[in-house]
């Protein structure tokens, strides 16, 4: 049977088992650059994957792309002063090689009168769960778990985040040229994106709203 039946019947059982809450995809051969034409859903409702167990099995087998974008957000700490957060973020992952999403952010915070600046670095992403939804319009994505933060007055280890992606690009379906194994792929297209970090873990460093920023396009 070729690859293209295999994949056919699989996301075809996808929707019979998970009925209008199945994902929609854009897909695609890895080796044929354009997409074929994407599943139709009643309604044309928001695909989406509902349950923290069938969420975490499609994100941890979530090929990203060299994901990139810079924050530029205004925090307001406990003590009610204002920061202006600036900085850069990137996520990565490639399940094929056994590499899981990695994500790493530095942020820079600096008061409105230009005073107190001060960097914090982002690493050691652990991913939790989370969840997924995607359209021919594009995908939302949201990755819990913990990091480790580097700051000036010393490190945090374990900190809960919660980052938030909307994006202009679908997930697309790929079969991998030399098995029948199948590949999720975001290649991002350019949006919107936001890192909570738990205020309680890092002594409200950040206050209690997310840093925003966005995704840069390829």
């Amino acid at each position: 049977m070729s690859k293209e039946k295999i994949l056919a019947l699989l996301i075809v059982g996808l929707f019979v088992v998970l009925g209008p809450s199945a994902p929609t995809f854009s897909i695609i051969k890895e080796t044929d650059a354009q997409p074929l034409p994407q599943p139709q859903q009643p309604d044309n409702s928001t695909a989406q994957l509902a349950g923290a167990n069938g969420s975490l099995s499609f994100l941890n087998n979530l090929d990203i792309d060299e994901a990139r974008g810079t924050f530029g957000s205004v925090q307001t700490d406990d003590n009610n002063k204002t920061w202006i957060a600036t900085g850069d973020w990137d996520m990565v992952s490639d399940p094929a090689q056994n590499k899981p999403i990695s994500f790493n952010a530095t942020i820079n915070l600096v008061t409105t009168n230009n005073s107190e600046g001060h960097e914090h670095n982002i690493n050691s992403f652990q991913l939790m769960d989370g969840s997924l939804e995607s359209t021919g319009e594009g995908s939302n994505l949201i990755l819990n778990g913990t990091v480790s933060l580097e700051t000036d007055d010393g490190a945090y280890t374990d900190v809960p985040i919660s980052v938030k992606i909307i994006d202009e690009s679908p997930i697309t379906v790929s079969i991998g040229p030399q098995s029948n194994n199948i590949i999720y792929k975001w290649l991002p297209g350019g949006g919107l994106f936001s890192v909570w970090i738990d205020p309680e873990a890092v002594e409200d460093h950040f206050g209690n709203t997310p840093v925003y920023g966005g995704i840069r396009r390829p």
